[in-house]
């Protein structure tokens, strides 16, 4: 449907019985606001860096979507702008920290359409978490270079700021972050460059090491 019609149009007379996963191309706020939502304006830094705006969507019942694709996608560029080491889920971060000004009862929060691969890292630190690099200092950039510099992270002020809030994640499919049937089998889509992959594989296992899940296989 991208490109044909607008997800307003697409909902005209239609009579869903079940929304069960985002449509990975970033419109799902757009889809929500249309049954009958509204929508918040959030101005938080792109995938690489820059500041603009896009929007969260306001439901019923202190219900409240995000669309990551809105917030870690290509944002306008062509795919030459793919570059996972950079691209940072950060301003996802800040969009969900806007949407608990809200206090939502409920986040449900869309994971398609990305171009990231730094495992959330971005969006933990923007709520808060504190990452640090080998050195102990704080790492300076959340991309996926920052994943593989990461040694300690401290997600309890994450924890806490998202207290009481239920979080449904919608997404269409269930791999597991690391091994070779996991998260790495989208990265040929975010980078390809064969190096950037290998080293990516080897951070989504680090990572869930420093967490302390490495025996769960993430999602």
């Amino acid at each position: 449907l991208k490109g044909h019609l607008s997800c307003a149009a697409q909902l005209i007379d239609a009579a869903p019985e079940a929304l069960s996963a985002t449509d990975a191309l970033g419109r799902t706020v757009l889809m929500l606001a249309a049954t009958g939502g509204t929508s918040d304006a959030v101005r938080v830094v792109d995938t690489f860096g820059e500041l603009h705006s896009e929007h969260i969507g306001l439901l019923a019942d202190r219900v409240i979507c995000v669309e990551s694709a809105l917030f870690c996608g290509l944002g306008g560029r062509t795919t030459a702008a793919l570059n996972p080491m950079l691209a940072s889920s950060y301003g996802l971060g800040q969009a969900i920290d806007a949407a608990l000004q809200h206090a939502p009862a409920t986040l449900l929060i869309g994971l398609g359409g990305t171009v990231t691969a730094d495992a959330g890292l971005g969006c933990l630190a923007a709520l808060g978490a504190v990452c640090l690099d080998r050195n102990g200092a704080p790492l300076e950039t959340f991309g996926g270079a920052g994943l593989l510099a990461l040694s300690t992270i401290d997600i309890a002020p994450v924890v806490a700021r998202l207290s009481g809030v239920k979080i449904r994640a919608l997404c269409d499919v269930n791999v597991p972050l690391a091994g070779g049937d996991g998260a790495a089998m989208f990265l040929a889509q975010k980078t390809t460059d064969p190096r950037n992959i290998k080293g990516l594989q080897a951070a989504f296992s680090s990572f869930l090491r420093t967490v302390g899940h490495a025996d769960r296989p993430g999602s």
